[in-house]
């Protein structure tokens, strides 16, 4: 099918944001000179109407082969009650709700997200963006891992990236729910933390989020930081979730479909009660809940498969 070179300049910037490739990257893999790929890009003239034909047919070709690669899925995931509350959570989200998830380790709560992610990306019109945070994370790194998510084009400038989220959304008219895991992480960084909510509040009920970390992103919007933390607040305590790993009834069916009949109901109750840890982040009234870390059990779980296997 012929592309107009006005066609493949937009969906060159998509592929772009989608990839994270740069301009250079993309030359040198197509096969172009850098200069060549920028002049194709620009608004200004290139070449003969032939010739820029011939080089929208090359690239959109290209890309054609080269899809961008969709996020791939964690595992098998076990639903549990802690994973229908996210799951609510998220639904809540896509319906324009703020919220926060706290989950201590080992309570799939990063493995869920990254569940969704895989199953939205593979939608004709993917709606749920995961931005893992990281130390230093700028407002321009923040809005390109959204725009990668529901392939908006790249744009170079957070303002001009912003703009093509919500050029993007606008036009499809669908919600889009973005995740923040380990928010804890972006507590310095009250700049990016203003970038995410600013866009919120200019997709007019677009946007849905969801701040989800250990136990310190509890204190990421406290009273004594900058003024707009307020405005956070107002928005964030819409829905507050905290979960925890499976119940001791559904680790014990979790262990039972992936070990089968090897081990004796004595030998999944040892399993189970030496998966147990506990929650650093005390309830209200100052306890501190035991749960199962399921993280901890599967490292067990597999440890007795090995030991097995060298049995046997």
């Amino acid at each position: 099918m012929f592309q107009t070179r006005e066609q493949v300049r937009a969906g060159l910037r998509v592929y772009m944001s989608a990839t994270g490739l740069s301009q250079h990257d993309i030359a040198e893999r197509a096969g172009f000179a850098p200069p060549t790929l920028h002049q194709f890009l620009s608004r200004a003239k290139f070449g003969t109407s032939a010739e820029a034909g011939e080089t929208a047919q090359t690239l959109a070709a290209w890309m054609a082969e080269n899809p961008p690669n969709l996020p791939a899925f964690p595992g098998r995931i076990y639903e549990t009650e802690g994973t229908r509350a996210m799951r609510e959570l998220i639904a809540d989200a896509k319906e324009g709700i703020w919220g926060t998830c706290y989950a201590p380790y080992g309570a799939q709560k990063t493995f869920l997200f990254e569940t969704v992610f895989a199953e939205s990306a593979r939608e004709s019109t993917p709606w749920f963006a995961l931005v893992e945070a990281v130390e230093r994370m700028s407002p321009r790194m923040l809005l390109a891992a959204i725009a990668r998510a529901i392939a908006a084009p790249y744009a170079q400038y957070a303002t001009a990236l912003r703009d093509a989220i919500l050029g993007e959304l606008r036009r499809r008219e669908a919600p889009l729910v973005v995740a923040i895991d380990e928010a804890q992480l972006l507590y310095p960084m009250i700049d990016t933390l203003e970038c995410l909510r600013r866009l919120g509040d200019l997709a007019r009920g677009l946007v849905g989020v969801i701040i989800a970390g250990n136990e310190q992103v509890v204190n990421l919007f406290e009273a004594r930081r900058r003024t707009s933390m307020g405005q956070w607040r107002s928005r964030v305590e819409q829905r507050r979730l905290r979960v925890y790993g499976p119940s001791e009834a559904e680790a014990r069916e979790i262990a039972r479909q992936e070990l089968g009949t090897s081990l004796s109901d004595r030998q999944i109750e040892f399993l189970i009660k030496s998966s147990i840890d506990t929650d650093p982040l005390p309830e209200e009234d100052g306890t501190q809940r035991k749960y199962v870390n399921l993280r901890r059990m599967f490292n067990a779980m597999r440890d007795y498969r090995r030991a097995h296997r060298k049995a046997a």
